[in-house]
């Protein structure tokens, strides 16, 4: 019997009755787990250089301490819970087909790290830098990233759900096609980001940091769109107003 919980129920498709409007956000690959994880246990030291963990259950564990660098680390076919990589440096670091839950990376570095089908659901992700990363087949999922830093990552087939991005920074990434369902991203920096196909409806985006350029493509509902104006100084009025 596989550890993981079961998956969640396949809405109805899009466009069909009931079911949510089409999207242009491409299908998320899941993780791949050939076999159900194995209770596992890290070295009381945590995580160490160039390390590789592969088809391991880890619960309760600390990773790496605050500070603690780990370059090079890999780990695939793995299921975390509640597992405490706070602050910990993971340049390069490559994660495969994993899922994480309830899992603390605040202010960890995953600096040009490799997330390739990769699950974080309710993790605390405040002040991660995740910069230069490559993120494809991801899903966030209740995460708290406030501040956290995604600067010249490249996304492809990513979807962030009920998530806070409040003052996150994606400046420079490539988010073409990304969705971003029900997240808060006040304040959010996207300067000089790609957001062709990006699906933002149902966020929040006051005082997001995103010009025309930036917004070229990009998926909102007509309220936001008035309220994007309303940021660039835009004079917005029914003909019936004075």
């Amino acid at each position: 019997m596989s550890a993981f919980p079961p998956p969640e129920p396949r809405p109805a498709a899009a466009g069909a009755p009931g079911g949510p409007p089409k999207s242009r956000t491409p299908r998320i690959a899941p993780p791949r787990w050939p076999v159900a994880p194995a209770p596992g246990a890290l070295p009381s030291v945590g995580l160490t250089e160039r390390e590789r963990l592969a088809g391991l259950r880890l619960t309760d564990a600390l990773a790496a301490a605050p500070g603690r660098r780990a370059v090079g680390v890999t780990i695939e076919a793995c299921h975390l819970i509640r597992v405490g990589l706070a602050g910990a440096i993971l340049t390069g670091v490559r994660v495969e087909d994993t899922r994480l839950e309830t899992c603390d990376l605040a202010n960890a570095d995953l600096y040009k790290a490799d997330l390739l089908r990769v699950e974080w659901r309710d993790c605390r992700l405040t002040g991660l830098a995740a910069n230069e990363a490559r993120i494809e087949h991801a899903v966030f999922a209740g995460c708290h990233a406030h501040l956290a830093q995604f600067r010249f990552a490249r996304f492809k087939h990513a979807r962030f759900v009920d998530c806070n991005l409040h003052e996150a920074d994606f400046a420079g990434s490539d988010l073409s096609g990304v969705a971003f369902a029900n997240c808060d991203l006040r304040s959010a920096d996207f300067s000089g980001a790609t957001l062709t196909g990006a699906d933002l409806r149902g966020s929040k985006l006051e005082g997001v940091k995103a010009g025309a350029a930036e917004l070229r493509g990009a998926i909102v509902t007509p309220l936001q769109a008035v309220e994007l104006l309303r940021q660039f100084g835009v004079v917005v009025r029914w003909e019936e107003e004075d």
